[in-house]
């Protein structure tokens, strides 16, 4: 995945999706976050396009009054997305030499017999 996050970053994207849960519009209060949006991990997520701001005002001329933050797509998903490249990793790193190692004992077990039978 392009988008390494931290510790910190998971937690909160966790919590914010569970938060997002209770909301049918599924946007979140600023003020449910700590540090609202000064919260510098708030920031990294929504420059990893994982969260993004969201008006619902408007100021007297007409401005957009950014109040809320809503999950994307992407960060709704983060979490299933992390557990299939959890999942690659162990079948590339783990399973495949497991069964490479079992393939190379089995026929050179095989080549020894046949050696053996061709000899004696």
């Amino acid at each position: 995945m392009d988008d390494v996050t931290i510790k910190n970053e998971r937690k909160l994207l966790k919590r914010l999706n569970k938060i997002s849960d209770h909301y049918a519009d599924r946007m979140i209060p600023i003020s449910q976050i700590e540090n609202g949006f000064d919260n510098y991990y708030l920031q990294r997520l929504m420059n990893k396009q994982l969260v993004f701001r969201e008006a619902t005002n408007t100021d007297s001329e007409g401005n957009a009054i950014y109040d809320s933050v809503r999950v994307s797509s992407k960060g709704l998903h983060f979490f299933e997305i992390d557990k299939e490249e959890i999942k690659r990793f162990l079948i590339r790193s783990i399973a495949t030499p497991i069964v490479v190692s079992a393939a190379t004992t089995l026929l050179t077990m095989f080549l020894t017999w046949l050696v053996k039978m061709a000899i004696g």
